[in-house]
């Protein structure tokens, strides 16, 4: 005989249900775990130093990952295969070999552009829109009005790359290959800088870390050769570590590969002590793993946020500077809290001398290549940075936005953050998990784009970074051919041929 509880005129006692048991005591584990975790890192950091941080991002990345390939059906998709397009994979690297040599640049793009035109097809699947013209365009606008020390080969080798993208591109079988594709080609990118550094093969501009201690290894920071700037074979590490994940997970194919470059891009992010960069890596690869919806929605927001960074700093500064004690590893022993290396003397300069010294017309046209220098904007802040390489005039804004304001003015430089923002609403758009790692391979140029002129078309030799960005919003702003359409279109050239007439 049963007894209801009412009938004693008692309330029915409150019954938890499997998922909030589960949810209290994943929390738990967290909890205990994090505690653990917490104690044993002041522990080796403690006797070890900071190069333990770079050994437990590792494990935690790892971690995150397993997590992931364990539920990767329900938070990335079922596994797909995608075919390779071999031309997209070697045209970062084939560009970036403008660095060693404008020669070798034009000689690599010039070698897959003409592959290209030998594979292409009678019927490519994917056509280019107007809207791909529009980050070529901004490029030319800048380039073709050089100034020291940049030169019209520059402006020429600008135009050949733009063309070899859009070849490279409409030869993908979809824009998913297209994008799969690229992601491969910074990783080649990353493991050809790391083995070329390796064989002892320095570059143009390795003597240009001489006296920069790196806070992890304790020696001198390492600049790759397939660039001259110290920022930009990291800023391509951390785009490959935050965009490869997913695929990884989703795409079986040729995935050893993948992760065996994996380990070379957080080499590189170590030896090159690129702060930016490795903590942006970390960010992206776990907000993508743990949180991808959300992070989806919030991606247009970075992006947008990144590009004004320079004009919202100083209301953020002390935010930053309270935040910086929490994380002291970050802080070089010559730096103090909140000047993200002085940089914000840099940009309030900057922006205090576009505001004040330069007139309506190149305010919204800019100088043209290097607009800092023609401008006469570094003299304002270069006096402070003598010493870093062989011309202190040259010293950028060290921001995309500003560099982008000097050389083109307002008009490039909204065309530009308006693209970007534009482009990551709409992969954010998306379920796809290959264009998941579209948007976070352009949510990471964003970010290191914050403090590096990563996205400048000046430095468009020196900076692969600008190139990938150049691929992603071609892939992204071209169209893709269904297959009823490309059946259409393959009848419709049969009965051509066919019909007496076109005989």
């Amino acid at each position: 005989m049963s007894i209801e509880c009412s009938a004693w005129g008692m309330a029915e006692p409150t019954r938890m249900s499997v998922t909030d048991t589960s949810i209290r005591n994943a929390s738990l584990w967290v909890l205990v775990v994090g505690q653990v975790i917490a104690v044993l890192t002041g522990v080796a950091a403690a006797a070890y130093g900071n190069s333990f941080l770079t050994i437990l991002l590792v494990i935690v990345a790892a971690a995150l990952t397993l997590l992931a390939w364990r539920r990767r059906d329900k938070s990335l998709g079922a596994p797909s295969s995608v075919p390779a397009n071999l031309l997209l994979i070697a045209l970062p690297t084939a560009l970036a070999g403008s660095s060693v040599s404008l020669v070798l640049g034009v000689a690599g793009c010039a070698f897959v552009g003409a592959v290209a035109i030998l594979l292409w097809p009678q019927h490519p699947k994917i056509t280019l829109t107007w809207l791909c013209a529009i980050l070529p365009a901004i490029a030319l606008m800048i380039v073709l009005r050089p100034n020291f020390p940049g030169t019209v080969y520059n402006g020429l080798f600008v135009i050949i790359g733009c063309a070899v993208v859009a070849l490279a591109v409409m030869l993908s079988e979809s824009k998913t290959a297209a994008m799969v594709s690229l992601v491969d080609g910074v990783g080649v990118f990353t493991v050809a800088s790391l083995l070329l550094w390796l064989v002892g093969f320095a570059g143009k501009a390795a003597d240009r870390t001489v006296g920069l201690e790196n806070s992890l290894t304790g020696g001198e920071r390492v600049i790759f050769p397939l660039s001259t700037s110290l920022a930009a074979t990291p800023a391509m590490a951390a785009v490959f570590i935050a965009a490869v994940v997913p695929i990884i997970i989703v795409c079986p194919r040729h995935r050893l590969m993948r992760l065996a470059a994996v380990p070379c891009a957080v080499l590189i992010l170590v030896l090159s002590d690129s702060r930016v960069s490795m903590v942006g890596a970390a960010v992206l690869c776990s907000s993508v793993l743990l949180a991808p919806r959300p992070f989806r929605l919030a991606a247009p927001w970075i992006v947008a946020a990144a590009a004004a960074t320079p004009f919202v700093y100083g209301y953020i500064q002390a935010a930053v500077t309270a935040g910086s004690t929490w994380a002291p590893w970050l802080m070089r022993t010559d730096e103090q809290a909140g000047t993200l290396a002085r940089r914000d003397y840099i940009w309030t300069q900057s922006l205090d001398f576009y505001g004040t010294r330069v007139d309506w017309f190149h305010q919204a046209f800019g100088f043209g290549s290097f607009g800092h220098v023609a401008s006469g904007a570094s003299g304002y802040y270069y006096v402070h940075f003598e010493g870093l390489g062989s011309d202190a005039r040259l010293v950028t804004p060290h921001n995309t936005t500003l560099q982008i304001l000097f050389d083109g003015g307002l008009t490039a430089a909204a065309a530009l953050a308006g693209t970007m923002v534009f482009l990551a609403w709409k992969m954010s758009r998306n379920p796809s998990p290959i264009y998941l790692a579209g948007l976070s391979m352009l949510v990471a140029l964003s970010i290191v784009s914050a403090t590096e002129v990563a996205l400048s078309p000046s430095h468009a030799h020196a900076q692969p970074t600008w190139w990938v960005l150049v691929i992603l919003g071609m892939i992204m702003f071209s169209q893709e051919k269904t297959s009823e359409e490309a059946e259409r279109q393959s009848s419709s050239v049969a009965e051509s041929h066919s019909n007496p007439l076109h005989r």
